[in-house]
């Protein structure tokens, strides 16, 4: 298989039969522990990310880590990733891709529209019945104006989510998924039923 870079090359504005093909290929092979998740059902189960400037389709793209939040305070961030590595084992909010159930709220983080993304070997996901967006919520805007102790933060982070268990609801709530994965790969959801009946 080609690497991230050397298929994006050949990636332009026109989605030929022949990259589709290897999409397709790539994520069966790749996107086993995801698909078998959601039943091969990606109509119902999409995971959406709002992305910039991003091609149609692109496979085994790397997750970043120890990533620096662009709007929320460094502050916050780091009390946040400590709660989540103290209830879950994960920094969430440094090591995870950001996905959405919703692809209303994915669009807001991207150009307008929003690709299909497909998480990459065994993954880990965190998600929350309650917190629709950490960002948009009050306990980030709580933490913001350190009116939160970091043990209180820790307490309402591990009573909120949710680690490796019910994806699909997940996904229905529409609220934010966490995913902590090595790569993934992706499609513009314009081209979403170009896919559908390929996968199962």
């Amino acid at each position: 298989m080609k690497k991230y870079q050397e298929f994006l090359t050949e990636v332009n504005r026109r989605l030929s039969e022949k990259k589709l093909n290897e999409f397709i290929e790539h994520v069966k092979s790749k996107c086993k522990p995801f698909l078998k998740k959601i039943q091969n059902n990606i109509i119902s189960y999409p995971l959406y990310r709002g992305m910039k400037k991003a091609p149609i389709i692109f496979i085994g793209k790397k997750v970043r880590t120890n990533r620096k939040p662009t709007d929320t305070k460094l502050a916050t961030h780091k009390k946040f990733n400590i709660a989540f590595d103290k209830g879950f084992g994960i920094k969430a909010r440094s090591d995870c891709l950001f996905i959405a159930g919703s692809f209303k709220d994915a669009r807001y983080y991207g150009d307008g529209t929003a690709h299909i993304i497909f998480p990459e070997g065994k993954f880990d996901f965190l998600w929350s019945p309650s917190v629709k967006d950490l960002y948009l919520s009050n306990v980030r805007a709580e933490c913001d104006h350190g009116k939160l102790s970091q043990e209180e933060i820790n307490d309402l982070i591990k009573r909120s989510y949710i680690k490796n268990k019910s994806l699909t609801t997940g996904i229905k709530s529409g609220n934010e998924i966490m995913i902590k994965c090595k790569s993934y790969s992706g499609i513009d959801v314009k081209y979403i039923d170009k896919i559908v009946d390929r996968l199962k």
